[in-house]
């Protein structure tokens, strides 16, 4: 805290104390951003010296395993398969958080391949990364959706913005 306040780097640290803590029993985050805790120190000095880049600003972020990220992070759509995969270019998104002045904390699980699999029976939420995705209230319920991990991460206090997206639907058949 700095001056009674709370600062950016005191909440990434408040959040990497809750994702420790409880994503081993919720395997809704993939992967922590390494270079959160110095991003945040970066906006905290802006803010500092008077500057602010608007409501985003040194507020901690997270997205969806299938949103790449210019940085240490794997973007692998829930797959071993696309670990250490590249890509042409950021998010949009994730570039215009930033750019507001976003922290981003890491990316969330997702269900594997975001549902796109063979209609045989499977749980929505699994991703052979991070395994099974838990409902935060009541472990032994099932998640839904293939943004399952940016929910329980916001659901569970281990970050208050998470972004997912609407891959596939549900379809009954």
């Amino acid at each position: 805290m700095v001056n009674g306040k709370l600062t950016s780097q005191d909440l990434v640290k408040c959040y990497l104390a809750r994702i420790e803590i409880t994503n081993p029993y919720l395997a809704s985050v993939s992967e922590v951003n390494p270079d959160a805790l110095s991003i945040a120190a970066a906006m905290d000095a802006e803010r500092a010296a008077g500057g602010s880049r608007g409501y985003m600003h040194g507020v901690p972020f997270m997205v969806k395993d299938n949103y790449y990220t210019d940085d240490k992070h794997n973007t692998s759509e829930g797959t071993l398969v696309l670990l250490g995969g590249r890509y042409s270019s950021e998010a949009t998104v994730v570039m215009k958080v930033r750019a507001a002045g976003g922290v981003l904390l890491g990316h969330t699980t997702m269900s594997e391949a975001a549902d796109h699999r063979a209609l045989a029976q499977y749980a929505s939420g699994y991703s052979s990364r991070t395994g099974q995705g838990r409902n935060p209230y009541n472990l032994t319920q099932p998640t839904a959706g293939s943004s399952s991990g940016s929910v329980i991460a916001v659901r569970s206090n281990q970050v208050a913005v998470a972004l997912g997206s609407e891959t596939f639907g549900y379809a009954y058949w």
